[in-house]
């Protein structure tokens, strides 16, 4: 995973170890920062506009999420969440076919030994990841 996230500039889809894949239901995870609406409209131009459900955990809602949802429309349904993080977002995700979320801010190594939470995700998400 090391070397895949390190040589890889490009958008990719980590897909767990399971048989059956749909990509119907999306959930964009939204920390607020930048790159969640990058995430987004990258996915929105690779793979066309759609349904996608957005997570913000302990995060409030802002004028971004207003413009996005006037942007999408019915396609963008903002669900705000508060408690742990992690345990939220492992709870919510099993109601989804495909997760989307921006790349990790550090490298690897500092994500693992610090406990970030993106590689955390990385590691234990039960669906694929869409990662920009």
């Amino acid at each position: 995973m090391k070397e895949l996230l390190e040589s890889i500039y490009k958008p990719i889809i980590v897909l767990p170890n399971r048989k059956d894949f749909k990509l119907d239901k999306l959930l964009l995870l939204d920390d607020g920062a930048y790159n969640a609406n990058k995430t987004l409209f990258t996915f929105f131009y690779m793979f066309d506009e759609q349904k996608v459900d957005v997570l913000r955990v302990n995060v409030e809602e802002d004028e971004s999420n207003q413009k996005l949802s006037e942007r999408f429309g019915d396609n963008y349904k903002l669900i705000l969440r508060e408690g742990d993080t992690f345990k939220t977002i492992m709870i919510e995700s099993k109601n989804y076919d495909l997760v989307l979320m921006g790349d990790l801010r550090y490298t690897v190594m500092v994500e693992r030994i610090t406990g970030k939470l993106g590689i955390r995700l990385l590691e234990n998400l039960d669906v694929p990841i869409f990662i920009v």
